[in-house]
């Protein structure tokens, strides 16, 4: 394995299927048939177009090679023009490649990261190498080399239809699978995330274990809790922080060790000094090997450092929900070298481009009850939406792998928490770590928020929920 600024890559023997077609059916299109110099021109088109070709080269004819520096989701980008005009086909995967012609040339599968076109013959082979932007987290888990972006497994629970257990393992087994040997996928889960505030999520992660036990070692997992259901509410208090662990421990039936326990919010009832000091003792005891953070303060975070090395401190972060506090944080852990998981990287979905009105949005979802989303500002906050949705097209990635971008622009180990309960949106996520958004294009994103402010709290705009954000 070879490590290359902060991406890591192996080569695979390439064994998908590929789709043949016939000579009559290259005539359909109309570039195939112009000459190899010509074709030079149109792959340098198609790469200026989407500006990010990394680690991939395109060849024209016989020995001619072009570089092209850019990143995985570009490729991506370009497999997808291509695919508009019927000139490849995607087999799911990130192995992805066509051949246009009526013979395939023998040496082909040598011929992986390569575009090959003749002027005869067309030959398009788009191979997606196991190439991805990585970090490694802080504090105690410094030596821990995971992806640049985290799977948020929320959405397979905790909502008001579940999705089944076949579609959450894929969803998870594809972004694990993407990464190459020595990388974790930190995978976000918590004590509560289940409908009724219930474990359902980490017995989910338990059966997903239980069936695959060979991911144990691959993923690094990170739970929340203090969650107590008798008040019901977050308790920090020693006894209560136990019980929440044990419950963790229970709920996952010893199918995966919880690499990081984190407070879901800070408790001020106790200081922070005495919740770390409580977390310590029961990390020395073995039952979880980091401590982490979440929704505090940047002055919070330094006391809780001095106490012990935090590996990871949690907080929402989005074009959105970018305040002051936010980048006090960010500041905070880069200076004390803490990795930052930023959730709720695309505005809960606002800004994905796929909520047009209030309906889209199912009344038992919790989101129903967030100021963002309410009638009144949901129809102004849209127009951000719209926004980011227009900038997107022009950078040649979806709308979330913008977001996704901009959040893990923040610093070498911020990294974007967006959740999926789909295999195909994992790997449009975690591609989103791979996106390189220019300064230009980042002042853009400060231009839209700053034309058009976000109207409406990132919770319910409710004092009680407010007095737990920013501990």
């Amino acid at each position: 394995m070879k490590v290359q600024s902060g991406r890591h890559c192996h080569q695979h023997t390439v064994t998908s299927a590929i789709d043949y077609f016939t000579a009559s059916r290259i005539s359909e299109f109309e570039w195939v048939e112009r000459s190899t110099a010509s074709h030079e021109n149109e792959c340098r088109a198609a790469c200026v177009h989407i500006r990010q070709m990394r680690h991939s080269e395109i060849a024209v004819g016989t020995g001619h090679v072009i570089p092209i520096r850019g990143s995985r989701s570009a490729a991506m980008r370009l497999q997808h023009l291509l695919l508009r005009r019927k000139f490849i086909s995607l087999d799911g995967s990130r192995v992805v490649h066509s051949v246009y012609k009526d013979t395939v040339d023998p040496t082909w599968r040598h011929q992986t990261h390569r575009y090959l076109c003749n002027h005869k013959l067309a030959f398009v082979l788009c191979y997606i190498d196991d190439m991805v932007t990585t970090t490694t987290l802080g504090g105690t888990a410094s030596n821990v080399i995971t992806a640049k972006v985290i799977h948020g497994l929320m959405s397979m629970t905790w909502v008001p239809n579940p999705v089944p257990d076949e579609q959450a393992f894929a969803a998870i087994k594809a972004g694990v699978d993407s990464l190459p040997a020595g990388v974790r996928m930190v995978l976000n889960s918590a004590q509560f995330y289940g409908q009724g505030w219930t474990t359902a999520n980490l017995e989910l992660l338990s059966r997903f274990y239980e069936k695959y036990p060979e991911y144990a070692d691959r993923t690094f997992l990170m739970v929340k809790g203090a969650y107590n259901p008798d008040k019901p509410g977050i308790d920090c208090s020693p006894e209560n922080l136990r019980r929440s662990v044990d419950t963790c421990i229970s709920a996952l039936r010893g199918k995966k060790k919880i690499d990081v326990f984190q407070p879901a919010r800070i408790d001020k009832a106790y200081s922070i000094e005495d919740i770390v000091k409580a977390l310590v003792e029961l990390k020395n005891e073995g039952k979880f090997d980091h401590i982490g953070l979440s929704e505090c303060s940047a002055a919070t975070l330094r006391r809780a450092h001095a106490v012990h090395p935090i590996a990871i401190v949690e907080i929402e972060i989005s074009p959105t929900s970018y305040e002051e506090e936010t980048k006090k944080v960010i500041a905070a852990a880069a200076e004390l070298d803490i990795a930052v998981a930023g959730y709720s990287p695309l505005g809960r979905g606002l800004l994905t481009g796929t909520i047009k009105k209030r309906e889209d949005i199912d009344p038992q979802d919790h989101r129903a009850h967030m100021a963002r989303f309410k009638e009144e500002n949901l129809q102004h906050n849209l127009v951000i939406a719209e926004a980011i949705t227009s900038l997107a097209a022009k950078k040649g990635c979806t709308p979330a792998q913008l977001c996704i971008a901009w959040v893990g622009s923040l610093g070498a180990k911020v990294l974007p928490l967006p959740g999926s309960a789909r295999k195909e949106r994992t790997l449009e996520n975690l591609a989103g770590g791979d996106v390189i958004l220019s300064e230009e294009e980042k002042k853009e994103v400060a231009h839209i928020l700053e034309t058009h402010p976000v109207k409406g709290g990132r919770y319910a705009d409710d004092p009680s929920t407010d007095a737990l954000l920013w501990g």
